[in-house]
């Protein structure tokens, strides 16, 4: 799966509030540097880590473009888990969202057209909290 500037992945939002996490298989990292910032539907104008439904956010660090044949061990695909707030879990229902945006920012917080976040999957866990 592959973002670039804004997408949504339609998830159901969870119904439980007990320790859930957003979790992001197979990062991959990305040439360009950039914010990663996730919201419960559709990311607010201007994408306002302050709004209701803020999942939470991440930073990629880009490496540049590698010459062709240069092995890079620490650019293998990862796993990520963000932590998903009580909050942000009641607005997203109360808002009926149906499911979770990306949106890639630049450091002030710009849509950073151009920026690719490839990944595997997306999916919420939950635990016993």
């Amino acid at each position: 799966m592959a973002i670039e500037s804004v997408r949504s992945v339609p998830l159901r939002v969870p119904e439980t509030d007990r320790d859930v996490r957003l979790r992001i298989s197979g990062l991959r990292h990305s040439e360009q540097s950039f914010e990663v910032r996730m919201f419960f539907g559709t990311p607010p104008r201007g994408g306002s880590k302050d709004h209701e439904r803020f999942i939470g956010s991440f930073f990629m660090y880009g490496l540049g473009r590698a010459r062709a044949g240069e092995a890079h061990p620490h650019t293998a695909p990862w796993d990520m888990t963000v932590p998903v707030s009580r909050a942000a879990l009641h607005a997203a229902r109360s808002a009926g969202a149906h499911g979770v945006s990306f949106a890639l920012v630049d450091s002030s917080g710009s849509p950073l057209p151009g920026a690719r976040l490839d990944f595997d999957d997306v999916g919420f866990e939950t635990g016993a909290g």
